[in-house]
């Protein structure tokens, strides 16, 4: 699969490679001679007259490694999918294997439940005449054969509604009769 990225990236990349490796290395020069000055000052070498330093250089430190951070993001991102990958089709493979059985066993139970659950869900609807329950999608009474209005549409809006709907669902307008 051919890699999409503008024709600027690698010479960006560079960039910040290159500008993040000498951040770093002042900036690691700098902290160590303000560090060595600070620390120099307890065995009693006197005032730390370089200290200033560090403050110069761990800025510098952690800018540096910041822009190496991002030039060398892609190439980190890429290690790690292709280090995890293999292990997650590992790990799908094992639990499709170990899980066969019990699907074939399951399987069938939770079909039957979300069905009931989805059937359960819709509205129900009753005979106009009888006042028969009926089941969804019916268009004739089971009970004494007359006609079942699956929907009443709104006179205001057109909105289609449920049978038993006295109010529109959408525009609150009353329903005719």
């Amino acid at each position: 699969m051919p890699r999409v990225q503008h024709p600027d990236h690698d010479d960006h990349r560079t960039i910040l490679r290159f500008l993040g490796l000498v951040l770093v290395l002042v900036g690691g020069v700098f902290t160590a001679i303000g560090l060595i000055s600070f620390f120099s000052a307890f065995g009693g070498g006197g005032i730390p007259d370089k200290f200033w330093c560090a403050f110069v250089g761990l800025p510098m430190l952690g800018f540096g490694m910041m822009l190496l951070k991002a030039g060398y993001l892609g190439v980190m991102s890429r290690y790690v999918a292709g280090e995890t990958a293999p292990v997650v089709a590992d790990t799908a493979d094992y639990v499709l294997q170990r899980t066969k059985g019990v699907l074939r066993v399951g399987a069938p139970s939770i079909d039957a439940e979300l069905r009931s659950d989805a059937e359960s869900a819709l509205p129900r609807l009753s005979c106009p005449a009888c006042q028969a329950p009926q089941r969804a999608g019916a268009k004739f009474c089971d009970r004494c054969g007359a006609e079942i209005a699956s929907v009443r549409a709104c006179g205001a809006c057109h909105h289609e509604n449920g049978a038993a709907a006295r109010f529109c669902n959408r525009c609150g307008e009353k329903l005719g009769a």
